[in-house]
């Protein structure tokens, strides 16, 4: 009862309301801590500290390892931008991309630019739209969201890249709907990346800025540069 306690006081203390890493890192300490204190003498429990402290590192550091592991086998057996979507968006991008091409990005990928080294359709690179919960944030003039997706889109880039994750998600409800009419008006998917089997295994690796996370990319349906529709062979 006296560890159930300690770690609800620790949750109200720094906010960590059923952190699933956080609790069983605190419930290793709290056992921990519960078996050094009984044990006579100091060896006993200097063992029994390396034991837990083994224990510790072999938990944290068993999902990254096995992570790159298979990233690296699929890399090897020919996928070569396995886990990693910028390169797989920039890889299928560049051969197609003609000079003063646009690809616009949403989400948290904005290596893409870098990547392809096409035009970019916003000062709000890094994720294709102002912070609309602090003006100024990404230290641009800033504009209401709305109004510069309304701007972006009125100038037709040729590719749109969206990222399906958290900042997609949680658009808000005028602006998800004009991003969301336009793509389904003008626009066709060119390609699916889904996120590689690894990410799900390794739950570190869905930090909001996710290398690996699943994305969409939309191409222009009019003019010369339209494409079939084409899927990825290694997409899953």
């Amino acid at each position: 009862m006296r560890s159930v306690a300690q770690i609800q006081r620790y949750q109200c203390v720094t906010g960590c309301q059923g952190g699933e890493q956080s609790l069983c890192l605190l419930g290793g300490l709290v056992i921990g801590r519960g078996l050094l204190i009984h044990l006579p003498g100091w060896r006993p429990a200097g063992a029994t500290l390396a034991v837990l402290v083994g224990l510790t590192l072999f938990a944290v550091a068993k999902n990254p390892i096995m992570h790159s592991f298979h990233i690296v086998m699929d890399r090897l057996a020919g996928d070569t931008w396995a886990g990693d979507t910028p390169r797989r968006v920039a890889a299928d991008l560049k051969p197609v991309l003609d000079s003063g091409d646009a690809v616009y990005v949403v989400g948290f990928q904005p290596a893409i630019y870098y990547l392809t080294g096409a035009v970019i359709p916003t000062r709000f690179a890094f994720t294709g739209l102002p912070s609309a919960g602090v003006p100024g944030r990404d230290g641009c003039p800033w504009v209401e969201q709305s109004v510069e997706l309304q701007r972006i889109l009125d100038s037709r880039p040729r590719f749109i890249v969206i990222e399906r994750g958290i900042f997609y998600a949680e658009l808000g409800p005028e602006v998800r709907r004009m991003l969301d009419e336009r793509l389904a008006r003008d626009y066709r998917v060119r390609v699916r990346y889904e996120q590689h089997f690894a990410h799900f295994i390794y739950p570190f690796e869905r930090f909001v800025m996710n290398g690996g996370a699943p994305a969409d990319l939309y191409e222009l349906q009019d003019g010369e540069h339209s494409g079939a529709v084409a899927d990825r062979p290694d997409a899953n």
